[in-house]
């Protein structure tokens, strides 16, 4: 992991310095949709992915039929990793698909709803 800081003084050997800030900055290198946290849920979901630069994301919920349910995420997203939740609570028990489509990648998930 790089560690980047603003204001680090020109480097000397065996010196001593203190970092106040530092920032978490993760580069992902490649698009990926990470397991959904819980999966099966009752009644909402955490669903977390990656974007290694900025690109359009489309993340959509479907149904068994392959019915559209649900757009979560829709637009250009920048470099990052990120978490989106669904709340399914107005949808009933079953199974459903989250499809995410960021640039040339395709990820598909299975989802269980069990009220």
């Amino acid at each position: 992991i790089d560690v980047y800081s603003s204001d680090t003084p020109e480097w000397y050997n065996f010196g001593m310095y203190n970092i106040g800030t530092l920032s978490d900055n993760i580069i992902p290198n490649k698009v990926s949709l990470s397991n959904a946290y819980p999966n099966p849920f009752n009644p909402a979901t955490t669903i977390s992915y990656s974007i290694p630069e900025k690109m359009d994301v489309n993340i959509s919920i479907y149904d068994i039929s392959g019915r559209l349910i649900n757009q979560l995420v829709k637009g250009q997203i920048s470099t990052g990793v990120y978490e989106v939740n669904w709340d399914a609570t107005n949808n009933a028990s079953g199974i459903y698909f989250v499809r995410m489509v960021a640039g040339n990648a395709v990820h598909n998930q299975k989802l269980i709803l069990i009220k």
